[in-house]
């Protein structure tokens, strides 16, 4: 396969059948849709062409049915969070982010979006918050421009964000999965050679226990190996070498040598090139499992602060979603009751249960004018 039946924009091959053909700028680049081609233009025409050069994707192409996305306003304005007339915020999960150029170009693009005010995307998480005025743009609209720059946005829940997680754990767990099965074959292939090596063994079953290891590694290699082949790729093509190159460069080395070995009758390494993708795809599997963890934690803790409060309107007392409140709203807490956002005390005294945030079991005295925490009790 050849650079020119490669998509520009998704690196995917491109089927003779879908071959888009454009010329931009003087080159006649070659997409493998319409919808690429789009993004392309909107990125090029935005003069943020160098994000193709500082991008750093481990996989290729872009999410399923990004182009064909549609929203629905009425559920969008659901998790739409109101500051007042002119301001309004919205939480989402951008699936398709790859790498640190990503967020760069999504926060550039969007921002640039009128009506948006602000847009922070987090990379670890792949969760955006996005501020904007709903009198100049609505939810739809920015949705469809994160859509129409090759991401799939969803609106932001905690099942949406641990979905996003487990299907990125799910690809990794696999590539690890096919590793660990095909290194342990291999373990007892090289066994059998370690032993003919101090022992002696048929020169003749040497060979074919080497074709059987030659066998179990490739897949390994250039199967489980492929996000670290990739990652090299492009640190070279980018001149910013990166840990993949480190270990493309050891896994090919011993793979290459292997192989040169096994058709000139010398000692072979397969397991070595099988073992460094499996151990690193390992710690990589730990890291994920971590970082999920560690967002779950958090999100369980932020699901401790009701969805709703008392806010008090004069005499009279309205019952309201917690995400609503504003600076200067004044709250009524009864006793039992979970303090629904961060607050001051305006008046009164109460004890409270602080050992979500603290650890401290005992309870601690607050009173008129102290700092109270969203979640206590």
């Amino acid at each position: 396969m050849t650079d020119i039946d490669t998509c520009i924009h998704c690196n995917l091959p491109i089927p003779p059948a879908d071959l888009v053909v454009d010329e931009i700028d003087g080159k006649e680049l070659r997409f493998c849709c319409h919808g690429c081609q789009g993004v392309y233009r909107i990125i090029n025409g935005a003069g943020l062409d160098n994000f193709y050069q500082r991008r750093d994707w481990s996989e290729k192409g872009v999410p399923t049915g990004v182009f064909d996305a549609e929203f629905d306003e009425k559920i969008l304005a659901g998790h739409v969070i109101q500051h007042g007339e002119n301001s309004a915020e919205i939480s989402l999960i951008i699936e398709g982010i790859r790498c640190a150029s990503c967020v760069w170009l999504l926060e550039k693009l969007v921002e640039k979006e009128p009506g948006v005010d602000a847009i922070r995307v987090n990379y670890g998480t792949h969760r955006a918050q996005i501020k904007f005025n709903p009198l100049q743009t609505s939810p739809s609209v920015i949705f469809s421009t994160v859509s129409r720059l090759g991401y799939l946005p969803h609106p932001f829940t905690s099942g949406a964000a641990q979905q996003a997680a487990a299907r990125e754990q799910r690809s990794l767990l696999i590539r690890f999965g096919t590793a660990a099965f095909l290194s342990m074959q291999l373990m007892g292939f090289s066994f059998a050679l370690y032993g003919g090596y101090f022992h002696g063994i048929d020169p003749g079953v040497r060979q074919i226990i080497q074709y059987f290891a030659a066998a179990v590694t490739t897949p390994v290699v250039f199967y489980s190996g492929w996000p670290f082949l990739a990652g090299a790729w492009r640190s070279v093509k980018n001149r910013a070498p990166s840990m993949d190159l480190l270990i493309t460069m050891g896994v090919l080395t011993a793979y290459s040598y292997s192989l040169y070995a096994l058709i000139a009758g010398g000692e072979v390494y397969f397991d070595t090139a099988a073992m460094i993708i499996t151990l690193i795809l390992l710690g990589r599997l730990f890291e994920g499992s971590a970082r999920n963890h560690s967002i779950s934690g958090i999100d369980k803790l932020l699901q401790l602060a009701p969805e709703s409060a008392n806010r008090l309107e004069g005499e009279e007392i309205h019952s309201v979603a917690s995400a609503s409140l504003s600076p200067g709203d004044l709250i009524l807490v009864r006793p039992g009751e979970r303090i629904p956002v961060d607050s001051r005390i305006a008046s009164g005294e109460t004890e409270l249960d602080e050992s979500t945030i603290t650890g401290e079991p005992m309870p601690v005295l607050r009173q008129q004018g102290d700092t109270v925490s969203a979640g206590t009790l």
